[in-house]
């Protein structure tokens, strides 16, 4: 922060954390970058280069350096998001941005000078040699779009295949109170889904290598829905809908279910409750109540110092 500044506070975060949320979706919502090969925690690393250089008090002139450095570095492919090459970075990548955008930030407070034009430069800009030499597009104005309409992971599944997940699970309770085994009676398995819709599995697990599950995927035919595409990106719904009908072998089928919010989504009402069971069930991986209760409490005190509530998370040794 800069000497003269007063200490961040809890409603500094927050706000740090809506401009941060907001530089990178309203990005995000109308440019690919996935098509070009690109890991979207590109952008990632630039919003966090925008609002470190605004907490670090850095003049204009400094924040847009510290932006085309981001722009200028070197870029995450996509590829750690899809098999074979799903390993652990998943898991990481978005704070390896975090901390590279820290870095130019700190290089550009330290006197390294900026560039003009990293993305519109005719021969070697990002635009020309990245991005198939197409400008960006902003969709929304830049207010706090973004962290109001941000989903909630609250399973540990593909986001595209959130609603896919929940759909499942109902037609499975309907096979099996129909006395149906999946093996022998399923012919037929059709999903409607999204144009942005993928697999995604660990290499590890049983299901990766699973006779039975490699079978059941033969019988799947996936279609586009481009109505489930058009409310995938309409900005006041992004939904992510799926849709999912079984066949039997003897011709008789269950009846689709489509699902087309999960929760975690902002507008599904049961995302505050799971999502607080949720962070409960971590929290509890290595706090007591007691200190859970006071980090929540603290988290509603807009005046409180983050430097102390940082502090309320440095463990001295493991849970007892």
């Amino acid at each position: 922060m800069n000497k003269n500044s007063p200490p961040p506070t809890i409603r500094t975060l927050l706000e740090a954390m809506i401009k941060a949320y907001e530089i990178q979706g309203c990005l995000q919502l109308a440019n690919a970058f996935n098509e070009h090969g690109l890991d979207h925690t590109i952008l990632v690393k630039v919003a966090a280069a925008a609002v470190v250089s605004r907490l670090l008090g850095l003049t204009e002139e400094q924040a847009l350096a510290a932006l085309a450095h981001a722009w200028m570095d070197g870029h995450p492919l996509r590829t750690f998001r899809a098999s074979p090459n799903t390993v652990g970075r998943k898991g990481w990548a978005a704070g390896d941005a975090c901390m590279r955008a820290v870095h130019l930030t700190l290089l550009v407070r330290n006197g390294q000078e900026g560039a003009p034009n990293p993305l519109t430069a005719s021969r070697w800009g990002f635009n020309k040699r990245l991005f198939g030499s197409k400008e960006f597009k902003l969709p929304l104005p830049y207010r706090e779009n973004i962290i109001h309409r941000t989903i909630m992971k609250l399973t540990p599944t593909e986001g595209h295949t959130l609603t896919a997940a929940v759909a499942a699970l109902q037609l499975a309770k309907k096979l099996y109170a129909e006395g149906r085994d999946p093996m022998r009676d399923i012919a037929n398995i059709e999903i409607r889904t999204q144009k942005q819709a993928s697999t995604d599995y660990r290499d590890e697990s049983s299901w990766a290598s699973s006779s039975d599950v490699e079978d059941l995927r033969k019988r799947i035919v996936m279609k586009e829905d481009e109505t489930f595409s058009r409310d995938y990106y309409n900005p006041d719904l992004r939904s992510v809908p799926n849709g999912i009908k079984i066949t039997f072998r003897d011709g008789k089928k269950l009846d689709e279910v489509v699902v087309h919010i999960p929760s975690g989504h902002p507008a599904h009402p049961n995302t505050p409750q799971d999502a607080a069971a949720k962070f409960q069930k971590n929290m509890r991986l290595l706090f007591f109540d007691e200190e859970i209760r006071r980090i929540k409490m603290h988290l509603e005190d807009d005046e409180f110092c983050v430097k102390d509530f940082v502090d309320f998370w440095i463990r001295p040794g493991p849970k007892l």
